[in-house]
């Protein structure tokens, strides 16, 4: 079995049926149904095994538009969350002075 046409999250892929027919995205994840794919707009579906081709590798496509720029958004979106919480509990209650 070759290993090049596995499907992996991170892939840029297009969708060939159902509903979403003929838009792109990036694989999110793999369920017991299908994949989870992340389209253009953001907006996460489920699409059926057989109706996702790969047109990109993951690592191959990352610094091209439009994907430069979602990809950047979470990126930007995980490292505000990363900022605004708090080191550890510890670090979290040394303000209040309430014990842990």
């Amino acid at each position: 079995m070759s290993t090049t046409n596995q499907k992996q999250a991170g892939d840029l892929v297009k969708i060939t049926g159902g509903l979403y027919k003929k838009e792109e995205g990036i694989l999110h994840e793999k369920t017991s149904k299908g994949w989870n794919v992340k389209l253009k707009n953001g907006e996460i579906v489920l699409t059926s095994f057989p109706f996702v081709v790969v047109l990109a590798k993951k690592g191959e496509f990352e610094d091209g538009e439009p994907w430069k720029s979602i990809l950047s958004e979470v990126i930007t979106e995980a490292s505000e969350i990363a900022q605004n919480a708090p080191e550890s509990p510890c670090t979290a209650s040394e303000g209040t002075g309430n014990a842990i």
